[in-house]
């Protein structure tokens, strides 16, 4: 898929990835059920591989 977005769209949508992953890595910390903890480490580590993505986009 393929999506193009305006500049201040595109650094909207970073920062709210950024503001997601640091929410989620305070559910990771008070998580107690392992498996719920797997799922949110899985879902840290998409988080960091969109906004890695964000990052390296050509302006």
């Amino acid at each position: 898929m393929h999506v193009e977005l305006l500049d201040p769209e595109a650094e909207l949508l970073a920062m709210l990835l950024v503001k997601e992953l640091e929410e989620t890595r305070v559910e990771i910390h008070h998580a107690k059920n392992l498996d719920f903890k797997e799922g949110l480490e899985q879902r840290a580590a998409t988080l960091r591989m969109l906004i890695g993505k964000f990052a390296h986009a050509p302006v």
